[in-house]
């Protein structure tokens, strides 16, 4: 079963544990708590400065090949990120492809570059959260994750959920906390996730077509507990609870829903939840080119019906066959 729009966000997933600079997983385990306190970034510095700066774009160059007027952000061994002011072209073999950094974030109703878009962000009250004990905010650092960033900012009290395009990720974090990570040197920028960016125009769409009542699929933080997921959203007035589905190994799980759909709006502001799908019932699609496509014809104009053996047809039916989906979510 498609679970629409949520398993394309979370392909682009990144294993961001694994050090560049040669260092073996195992060995960065072993080392990494003691090595990077968040106090190792609390200051700002010139990187700090450049990151932050909505002059500069961002380029991946060749080690040894840095143009005189690039600032260097971070090194990762045989490449380095680098800043250097907008309209700047890099010639020659010092960029690599893809050259250009983008440092736009993809949320599935908002997709903005943040230090441009002060209609999207307030920075004033952007961290201010209505929920005490905690919220889930999007942090963008200024280059490629690194460990000793991700672990300075757990140090500083965040729990990081999930990779979100570019070089950002949602995090759990009470107001303390999401203060020092707004102050750590190595991150663009920080803000909370809102109810309007966790609608995708698609749903907004199937609400307006709709009459009354209808149904979604709405993706909640596994964190949260998906028991208490449901009964948060099943206490919003008019919500009917038609099932619940566990994911296994996500950062989120699904409770699929009916509802008045004036109701999107307080559904999306509830703290718990991920982004809100319409659901749709299941239909076949492309029956034909998919008989066709495995192979279950007869001639070349006779397609046979649905349903056929496979182990009649090709002596195999799938058993002991393992079929590997790789996705290394490098955008």
């Amino acid at each position: 079963m498609k679970i629409f729009g949520i398993v394309s966000f979370v392909a682009a997933a990144v294993v961001a544990a694994i050090l560049i600079d040669g260092l073996t997983i195992q060995n960065a385990q072993e080392i990494k708590k003691d090595l990077v306190p968040y106090s190792r970034f609390a200051a700002s510095d010139e990187i700090t400065d450049t990151i932050r700066d909505i002059n500069m774009d961002f380029y991946r160059v060749e080690a040894g090949s840095v143009p005189p007027s690039a600032k260097v952000v971070a090194t990762y061994g045989r490449f380095l990120i680098v800043g250097v002011e907008k309209g700047t072209e890099l010639r020659g073999s010092a960029a690599l492809v893809p050259a250009r950094i983008d440092t736009s974030i993809n949320l599935p109703n908002a997709n903005f570059e943040p230090l441009e878009s002060a209609d999207l962000i307030d920075p004033v009250n952007d961290l201010v959260s209505p929920e005490p004990d905690g919220d889930y905010y999007i942090v963008q650092l200024g280059a490629t994750a690194k460990d000793e960033w991700l672990e300075s900012i757990k140090d500083a009290g965040a729990e990081i959920i999930q990779y979100v395009p570019h070089q950002a990720y949602f995090v759990f974090a009470d107001g303390e906390a999401i203060e020092k990570v707004s102050r750590h040197s190595r991150v663009r920028w920080v803000g909370r996730y809102k109810a309007d960016q966790k609608i995708a125009p698609a749903t907004s769409r199937f609400a307006a077509e709709s009459s009354g009542r209808a149904k979604f699929d709405v993706a909640v933080f596994a964190r949260e507990g998906l028991l208490n997921s449901m009964n948060r959203i099943a206490s919003v007035d008019g919500v009917k609870v038609l099932d619940t589905i566990e994911v296994s190994h996500g950062f989120f799980q699904i409770v699929r829903i009916e509802t008045p759909v004036e109701n999107l709006p307080v559904i999306g502001g509830l703290r718990n939840v991920f982004r809100v799908d319409p659901y749709m019932m299941p239909e076949r699609e492309d029956e034909r080119a998919a008989q066709i496509v495995s192979g279950n014809y007869s001639n070349p104009t006779t397609i046979n019906g649905p349903g056929y053996n496979p182990l009649t047809q090709f002596g195999v039916d799938g058993t002991n066959v393992t079929v590997s989906v790789v996705d290394d979510g490098v955008s």
